[in-house]
């Protein structure tokens, strides 16, 4: 009875704040709520793909792996949104920019859920590619020629 007490406690606080954030963003940041709700989505599978993945091989599914695989989404996540968060503050529109490195986001953890399926299904892991340190490392070098033009 308290542990569904403390459950209930907990979850509906965070059920909210995650709400009120996406709809801030999507105000916000001209984005739409169905995109985020379609990404959340997407998170949400690829974890549970993950976990089948890792039963499916033999390796005992840890909670420092998941934590570690889910802070590293929620940080690129938020970098992303503070980078335009920070863009439409100085006034520049980076709408564009916003919507290339989600899209790319969106294409990443389909391609998380599909390699862990086809790992489920053949027991042979695939490789995950990463593309965010290079959209990331892109982003600064536009930035940087951004503010240099800007400067002369």
């Amino acid at each position: 009875m308290i542990k569904e007490t403390v459950t209930a406690t907990v979850s509906k606080p965070l059920a909210f704040t995650g709400s009120a954030i996406f709809t801030w963003l999507s105000i916000h940041l001209n984005l739409s709520i169905s995109f985020l709700t379609v990404l959340s989505v997407l998170f949400v599978i690829d974890i549970v793909t993950g976990v089948g993945k890792s039963f499916r091989l033999g390796i005992k599914p840890t909670s420092k792996r998941f934590n570690i695989g889910l802070e590293y989404k929620l940080l690129v996540l938020c970098t992303v949104f503070v980078l335009a968060i920070t863009a439409q503050g100085l006034s520049f529109d980076a709408t564009v920019l916003l919507l290339i490195v989600l899209n790319a986001f969106l294409m990443s953890e389909a391609y998380s859920i599909v390699a862990n399926l086809y790992t489920m299904f053949t027991k042979i892991e695939v490789e995950e590619f990463d593309v965010f340190p290079l959209l990331f490392k892109s982003v600064r070098v536009y930035l940087t020629r951004f503010l240099k033009a800007d400067n002369v």
